[in-house]
């Protein structure tokens, strides 16, 4: 009987943290979504790990087309922390790959659409958008890049955590945590623009924030981490107790039973509105915008370094949002509409692995004899 079960190839961004992996837990349900219950999903890292596996180098590329039915190459969502590692593509190699590629979930690293994406090089940029079938993008701006660089196929269809709800499985509701009052998401700031780097000033804002929450009798306030790097920031609030896991599904948790949420990170907001858990985003990154404007949420987030007073605008902005749930009904037209796109392209992206793999079967049967080796293989390659 033929194997119904398909695996698929998922390159992830550079980033590792909670809210990243969060995103992947909605990319597994978009995929059981189209391709059934039977898909294994492989993960490599953006750049090749000790043992040479990561990124699409050829070493990577002829594993995919020894065992592999597709891919998907998973963008950055929110700003990374510090400069490190883009996704490593070796443009002749992936000229040679055989399975179908879909790019997913990418933003804008710059909101006026000068810069790149995030996590990606140009010269890496270029090489994908030759290759990918369809793209999925987080926002319109991420969207018109694609298009520049020859990317057929593209689609707005929001970042993955918008649709975190829906996450199955494992499920986050049943992962109750204690008490459901505010949460500071917050972000380490040498992470954040010069603007907002300076330690004092942002320690400043934070202490202002839990002040006015108080004073409206929110009392319950904890600061929520999202990296490692962000413990030492919440540590220094000796009257603040903080929150800090590396469980998806917790991490979620916290998000859904939360009265409140006040974010530097876009992730969480994108969570909260899936969730329908009031909250205001401070952006200190122009380039996070773009990914709220899609699903109709830029009513909710703060430009912290154009405001006169950042804290007197949050404090406006959710005194909005808590009668409001973030005004979730206004948003669900946005919502669904980017959902039925997505869901679209992820189908159609389906439907060209189920096509391809038809054509491999025969090849890849052990029957006719070993598959020839590939001109970019790398020396000294052995796959046990």
């Amino acid at each position: 009987m033929r194997p119904s079960t398909f695996t698929l190839y998922c390159v992830e961004g550079r980033r590792a943290d909670v809210g990243a992996r969060a995103g992947r837990l909605a990319l597994g349900h978009r995929l059981r979504e189209s391709f059934g219950p039977r898909v294994n999903v492989v993960s490599l890292p953006a750049r090749p790990d000790p043992l040479g596996r990561g990124g699409l180098t050829s070493r990577t590329i002829y594993e995919i087309n020894l065992f592999g039915h597709g891919v998907v190459v998973c963008g950055e969502t929110d700003t990374p922390d510090g400069p490190g590692p883009t996704l490593e593509v070796d443009a002749t190699a992936l000229q040679g790959l055989e399975a179908p590629l879909m790019l997913y979930g990418h933003v804008a690293a710059d909101a006026d659409g000068t810069g790149s994406l995030a996590g990606l090089a140009p010269a890496a940029l270029h090489a994908l958008a030759d290759r990918a079938l369809v793209a999925v993008s987080g926002d319109e701006v991420a969207a018109s890049m694609l298009r520049r660089a020859g990317a057929r196929n593209v689609v707005v269809g929001g970042a993955p955590c918008l649709y975190a709800d829906r996450v199955r499985g494992d499920d986050a509701a049943t992962w109750e945590p204690t008490g459901s009052g505010v949460l500071l998401a917050v972000r380490d700031p040498a992470s954040l623009p010069e603007s907002e780097a300076g330690h004092p000033e942002a320690r400043d804002r934070v202490r202002r924030l839990v002040r006015r929450l108080r004073e409206a009798g929110l009392d319950d306030v904890r600061l929520l981490c999202q990296t490692p790097a962000d413990h030492a920031f919440a540590a220094a609030f000796a009257d603040l107790d903080y929150a800090s896991t590396d469980d998806p599904y917790a991490w979620l948790a916290l998000l859904r039973a939360a009265r409140l949420v006040l974010t530097w990170r876009l992730e969480p907001a994108l969570a909260c509105a899936a969730y329908g858990t009031p909250f205001v985003h401070l952006a200190s990154d122009p380039g996070t915008l773009p990914a709220l404007e899609a699903p109709a949420l830029a009513r909710w987030s703060v430009d912290v370094g154009g405001a006169a007073d950042p804290v007197d605008a949050v404090a406006a902005r959710w005194r909005e949002a808590l009668p409001d749930a973030n005004d979730r009904l206004s948003v669900l037209a946005a919502w669904a509409e980017l959902d039925r796109r997505t869901g679209a392209a992820f189908d159609r992206f389906a439907r060209a692995v189920r096509a391809a793999r038809e054509g491999w079967d025969l090849r890849r049967s052990p029957t006719p004899g070993p598959m020839p080796p590939l001109p970019f293989a790398p020396e000294n390659t052995r796959i046990e």
